[in-house]
C-alpha cells in the first residue's frame, strides 16, 4: 500500500511538472544585459532580439518582461521575456546561436527539477551534449538523443 501511494505521489509530480513546464511555453530568458534602475525591460529585450538576432518584433509582441531572481551585488539578473505568439518565441529560440561569442545568451525558462535535471545532465555528460528544446531535456549519448524526464532515465 505504501508502495502504491509512494508511485502515485510520483505520477502526480510528474503531471505537475508537466502542466508547470507547458504554462511557461512562451517564455525565454535572455542573460547578459547590465542591469540599471528605471530600465524599461520590454525595450531592453527588442533591442538585443532585433540587433543581434535579427528577428523582427515590437512590444506588442510580448506579453510581460521582468528581471527574475534575487538582486546580487555586481550581478546583473536574466529578463524574463513572456512572447505573446509561440512561433515567435521558436523563432528567436532557434537563432540563439547568433548570440556566440557575445556576452548575451538565452535559454528556456525550465521549472525548477528539469533546471535540476539539465544540470545533472551537463555534469554526466558534459554540456556540449547537453540540451533544452520545448522543455524537455535532451542528451547526446553515443550519437543518439535521448530525452530525459527524470534521473532513471539517464543513459548508462
Amino acid at each position: 500500500m505504501v508502495f502504491e501511494r509512494q508511485q502515485h505521489s510520483i505520477q502526480v509530480d510528474a503531471r505537475l511538472d508537466a502542466l508547470e513546464q507547458y504554462s511557461r511555453r512562451n517564455n525565454l530568458r535572455l542573460f547578459g544585459i547590465k542591469e540599471c534602475s528605471n530600465e524599461n525591460p520590454d525595450q531592453l529585450a527588442i533591442e538585443v532580439i532585433q540587433q543581434k538576432l535579427n528577428v523582427n518584433i515590437e512590444l506588442r509582441d510580448i506579453d510581460r518582461s521582468h528581471r527574475v531572481g534575487l538582486p546580487r551585488d555586481g550581478k546583473s539578473r536574466a529578463i524574463l521575456i513572456k512572447f505573446v505568439s509561440y512561433r515567435l518565441r521558436a523563432e528567436v529560440f532557434k537563432k540563439k546561436k547568433l548570440l556566440k561569442g557575445t556576452h548575451y545568451s538565452i535559454k528556456e525558462d525550465l521549472t525548477k527539477s528539469r533546471l535540476s535535471l539539465l544540470q545533472e545532465a551537463a555534469s554526466r555528460y558534459g554540456g556540449h551534449n547537453v540540451w533544452s528544446y520545448d522543455g524537455r531535456v535532451m542528451v547526446n549519448y553515443k550519437n543518439k538523443k535521448v530525452s530525459i524526464q527524470t534521473a532513471s532515465d539517464f543513459p548508462k
